[in-house]
């Protein structure tokens, strides 16, 4: 998910004339002219709503792009440990051992 929004962020900076620019735009505005298109720029608008950066999309501005892609890094791994946790709370399974066992991302 990162590398997916660390490139777009690189081709929403790059000139309007180069190829890959023109494509993006050309595949906006087919998502704006059929809202039920699933094209990648409609998964990774999905996926920009489902971090919390719906606004970033609707400007197409990332201000600065390093502080952009730590805070979309952390918000990938906060709704993933979330996510975990979740699963393991609603888990018949794992009842007994989440009461001994330290659940964080493991420095391997």
């Amino acid at each position: 998910m990162y590398n997916i929004v660390k490139y777009w962020t690189k081709i929403i900076l790059c000139d309007n004339k180069r190829f890959i620019k023109i494509v993006y735009n050309m595949l906006c505005e087919d998502i704006l002219d059929r809202p039920t298109c699933k094209n990648w720029c409609s998964l990774l608008r999905d996926m920009l709503f489902t971090l919390g950066f719906a606004d970033v999309w609707y400007s197409q501005n990332v201000g600065n792009v390093k502080l952009f892609l730590m805070s979309v890094k952390q918000r990938i791994k906060d709704q993933s440990l979330q996510d975990w946790s979740s699963r393991l709370d609603n888990s018949s399974r794992a009842g007994f051992y989440k009461h001994f066992a330290v659940f964080r991302f493991q420095p391997y």
